[in-house]
């Protein structure tokens, strides 16, 4: 009779061998050595079972435990340092409360707040919280350009956000007016509330053209860089924070235009509106965080304006020969009358940039009564010069028409608020020789817009869509 056969014959405990497998482990310090030996390697963390609402695991949990006990075993022998210990990975509130303790970790009471009452917020002490050294973003001192640049896109996406918010508002309240009658007709017939609806669609699209842009330039940077090149994410990371000034516009933008669509779509449905029962309520508490979140709209007009002066006099963006070119003749000559206008609002800026770089140099950062208006001058001509390309690119045709109507009335009031700033800076600064120069390209120009039947052609085409119409 063979070993093998004599082997295969006797009787074998199962139970027996995994006693001496166990005493083997136990007896030589198997795991702990384990341990020991990869205990200056990178660490593998694997967190998953079902939450245990005791915190503590049970028999039911034994199967599961030991099938998910693979993971860290894999990973252990890829040479990772895996700490691994039965109930590890349970998410319960007491075990969550063990692990934050052990992390010196500790929060608050969740806070009441005005609105947005789906998410809970609350703060978050760290008090010699330690971080393994593999999870160290960047270098030592790098965290804030990294935190920074966290922040930009949150802001171009809260941009869209609020954008989308706006176009939906728009359309729901469009549905009450059309449904509800004051004075034996729907109130969708009074001028007052055509002149909202006007007003909810072009600043709607100003902000929907402001998104396209800044991430579409966003894409068109990064689609240059090789995604397996050594410094591809620094390469992302230093468009990102190139389109510093575009993301917050799009943040303020975005958030004033909702804003605006949610305040006057409350009013457009009156009582109704102030009632809990009908969604507006709602959106009129969640709104008002967008012009906090990210940064507060002051902060970024702060950022808009200053960052506008430092890159232009560090020559970050090649701002100093636009300047130079429009020193002088601050009009163009074109039949093209819109495009008159957009290039005299260039000259605008370019030489109120240059005016206050002068008068100020990076100390404006501290004069906010100046770097407000000048950041909305900045965010007007970013409106007027994207929304003028993003109109020049359309196909004619029923669409290109319809966005015509819009522009129209963007151009008008964007022209204004970037006439009206400038006089705000230059009656501050007394400058009277560049107001001089201004008044007589505005007397040269002869720019007369009609705002109200710029309107009325808006409205016309929004209750014939019955819909927000120029996606």
């Amino acid at each position: 009779m063979t070993t093998e056969n004599k082997l295969a014959n006797e009787s074998f405990s199962f139970v027996d061998a995994e006693h001496k497998i166990l005493d083997f482990w136990k007896n030589n310090n198997v795991f702990q050595e384990s341990l020991a030996q990869t205990e200056d390697c990178k660490p593998y963390i694997f967190y998953d079972g079902p939450p245990f609402a005791t915190g503590l695991p049970h028999h039911g949990h034994l199967v599961a435990s030991t099938l998910k006990d693979i993971i860290p075993r894999y990973y252990t022998m890829k040479g990772y340092y895996v700490q691994r210990r039965f109930g590890w990975d349970c998410h319960g509130l007491p075990i969550e409360h063990e692990i934050d303790k052990s992390l010196g970790m500790s929060s608050q009471q969740a806070v009441e707040k005005l609105g947005i009452k789906g998410s809970s917020t609350t703060t978050l002490f760290f008090e010699n919280c330690k971080v393994p050294v593999s999870n160290m973003l960047g270098k030592v001192g790098d965290g804030g350009p990294i935190a920074f640049n966290i922040l930009y896109p949150g802001r171009y996406k809260l941009g869209v956000t609020t954008c989308a918010g706006a176009k939906y508002i728009l359309n729901r309240s469009l549905d009450f007016a059309f449904e509800r009658e004051q004075f034996s007709r729907s109130i969708s017939n009074f001028g007052m509330i055509k002149n909202k609806f006007a007003n909810m669609v072009a600043m709607s699209w100003e902000s929907d053209s402001i998104n396209y842009m800044t991430t579409g330039s966003i894409d068109e940077g990064i689609s240059k860089i090789n995604p397996k090149s050594k410094g591809y994410y620094a390469g992302v990371q230093k468009i990102i924070e190139d389109h510093s000034i575009e993301a917050s516009i799009c943040k303020i933008v975005g958030s004033e235009a909702l804003a605006y669509v949610v305040d006057e779509g409350l009013q457009i449905m009156g009582g109704a509106g102030f009632i809990e029962e009908y969604p507006m309520a709602g959106a009129y508490r969640d709104e008002r965080i967008n012009r906090i979140f990210e940064g507060t709209n002051e902060i970024n007009r702060m950022i808009i304006g200053g960052y506008i002066l430092k890159k232009s006099i560090l020559e970050e963006i090649p701002i100093r020969l636009a300047i130079q070119d429009r020193l002088e003749d601050w009009l163009v000559d074109s039949k093209d009358i819109d495009f008159i206008i957009v290039e005299f609002c260039r000259s605008l800026i370019l030489n109120i940039s240059n005016h206050l770089i002068l008068e100020y140099g990076q100390d404006l950062k501290n004069n906010q009564w100046i770097l407000e208006p000048f950041a909305d001058m900045g965010i007007s001509f970013c409106i007027i010069d994207t929304c003028y390309k993003r109109f020049q690119a359309l196909e004619d045709g029923s669409h290109k028409n319809n966005t015509y109507k819009v522009f129209q009335l963007t151009l008008a009031n964007h022209y204004s608020s970037m006439s009206n700033n400038a006089g705000i800076i230059l009656n501050y600064t007394k400058n009277s020789q560049m107001k001089k120069k201004i008044n007589d390209c505005i007397k040269k120009l002869n720019y007369c817009p009609n705002p109200i039947k710029y309107k009325q052609n808006i409205v016309k085409d929004l209750y014939k869509h019955k819909k927000y119409y120029l996606d």
